[in-house]
């Protein structure tokens, strides 16, 4: 007996209509099951509000800060939650993961050893959802936690396009009884509060708990077909291409290629997933291919890797230096870990090595922000980049130069990179930004700016334009800071852009 298209379509809009009405009703347990969580989407949520109305709820120089600390608090009641659910404390539970959340909350808020370590916090208690509630339990629940989280996240999001479909509907029906037409504001106040508080709360509402048995063939079989036919081919073909690069490497004995300190990283994410996604499937051939021997798929991108992020750091550390560092060190330790019988093929691996590590890159000698502030050795010999584009008619531009010698003595902070132009840019938190105020250069940070004269730099560039400017600048107050320009143009006479490499004395800047 077939089904004619009309019970279909009627068969499907029930389903459409059950599953929205399950991901409303969803969002009632979310309250009861993650209240801190809650109440931090409602915060954020006002915050975001506020500021689309131009309401200074609290000083602007910590908006970003608090928004950071309450997402990460999101995550990190998300994953107590769920450790918690699987122990016998049916009527503690909830206070107990409440009462663990707010302490990590206010460490996240206090401990800022950088300006984007609120990043670091949100993905290292992201990640903890998968690792957390499996401690000491079965090792295939984080797989099944996963795709059903992605499910949760689908379902919610047709309620979040519910909920901004009425909304943009309610206000243009506004305009049409009072004929007053809705300001960019009224739609952005809708679309803040359902990408910040709908499409969360009716996540967190499907969200299911931390289950350790197998996932039901209903959600392996489509996943095995997308991954056997789209995902899998994809990443092998990326590794071919990766190996054959590798060995025209080799016999034409190419240089340090910069392109590997982002490639290798993103491919580490990718050989990931395709590794998790594939845990629970039994072939196609392919499939176990990778899930038995993907670290052996590290080894050549490692060794391109290493060269590549040696030329990136010769002058100095960068935030996204050092994350990518992280990300293939957390690959090369999982891979490595997967000799002992023991924990071969264990997803928590996966979840819970990256998240120690994202944790520990905010402590001690080796964490991120000692690396940004440890002084350069001697001279920089890092080749500059060659990209910057021909001068404008009207204009002259000086550079891009090789790196010149500068005294490094009595600084103890390096700004690799630092571009500065002719326009006021807003600093943020304890960042340094640059501009150029006529022959001046203002640099600020932690809300304070100080201005440094380069009437004799331009004076040396125009007498001596083939010879790279280097130095010491004072501000008018008596900073002094060491500079190292890599190129700058003019408009007339006066600075346009530039780009400096800058030594600091970080007492100066507190």
């Amino acid at each position: 007996m077939t089904t004619s298209p009309d019970t279909r379509r009627h068969g499907l809009g029930r389903r459409l209509r059950s599953s929205l009405l399950q991901a409303v009703q969803g969002a009632g347990s979310a309250v009861q099951r993650f209240p801190v969580a809650v109440l931090c989407l409602a915060a954020m949520g006002i915050g975001v509000n506020a500021r689309i109305a131009d309401i200074a709820i609290v000083p602007e120089a910590l908006q970003g800060r608090i928004m950071e600390t309450l997402g990460a608090a999101v995550f990190f009641n998300i994953a107590l939650t769920l450790l918690i659910e699987q122990r016998p404390l049916p009527s503690r539970r909830i206070l107990l993961a409440s009462g663990l959340t707010i302490p990590l909350a206010v460490l996240a808020y206090a401990w800022r050893p950088f300006d984007d370590a609120g990043y670091v916090w949100q993905s290292a208690a992201a990640l903890s959802i998968f690792a957390l509630p499996f401690a000491g339990r079965g090792r295939v629940g984080p797989w099944n936690l996963l795709l059903r989280s992605f499910a949760a996240a689908a379902l919610a999001g047709f309620a979040t396009l519910a909920f901004l479909s009425g909304g943009i509907l309610l206000a243009e029906l506004f305009r049409l009884l009072f004929d007053i037409g809705p300001t960019w504001e009224a739609y952005a106040h809708v679309v803040a509060t359902a990408v910040c508080v709908v499409g969360p709360l009716a996540t967190l509402g499907l969200l299911p708990q931390a289950a350790t048995e197998r996932a039901s063939a209903r959600i392996v079989r489509p996943m095995r077909s997308f991954l056997s036919l789209v995902l899998a081919p994809m990443l092998i073909a990326a590794l071919i291409v990766l190996h054959l690069y590798a060995l025209r490497v080799a016999i034409e004995g190419l240089g340090s290629q910069v392109d590997m300190a982002w490639i290798v990283p993103v491919l580490t994410v990718n050989l990931w997933l395709v590794r998790i996604l594939a845990d629970p499937m039994e072939g196609p051939p392919h499939l176990d291919l990778i899930r038995r021997f993907w670290p052996f798929a590290l080894i050549v991108p490692v060794i391109l890797f290493v060269p590549a992020l040696r030329h990136e750091t010769a002058r100095g550390w960068t935030e996204g230096d050092y994350y990518a560092a992280l990300l293939v060190a957390a690959g090369v330790s999982v891979g490595l870990v997967q000799i002992l019988k023991r924990w071969r093929g264990d997803l928590r691996l996966f979840f819970a090595v990256p998240a120690v590590l994202l944790l520990a890159s905010l402590i001690g000698p080796w964490g991120t922000a000692s690396m940004l502030m440890s002084p350069p050795v001697g001279r920089a010999s890092a080749d500059l980049p060659q990209d910057v584009g021909p001068a404008i008619a009207v204009r002259t531009q000086f550079g891009p130069f090789a790196s010149e010698s500068v005294d490094v003595a009595g600084f103890d902070r390096v700004l690799p990179v630092i571009s500065v132009m002719a326009q006021p840019v807003q600093p943020t938190g304890s960042a340094f930004t640059g501009r150029f105020d006529g022959p001046v250069l203002v640099l600020a940070a932690a809300g304070r700016e100080r201005r440094f004269d380069l009437a004799a730099m331009l004076a040396s560039l125009r007498s001596r334009p083939d010879q790279p400017p280097a130095g010491a600048l004072t501000s008018d107050d008596g900073v002094t800071i060491g500079y190292a320009l890599r190129f700058l143009t003019l408009a007339g006479k006066e600075p346009e852009t530039g780009e400096f490499t800058l030594f600091l004395r970080q007492a100066d800047w507190r």
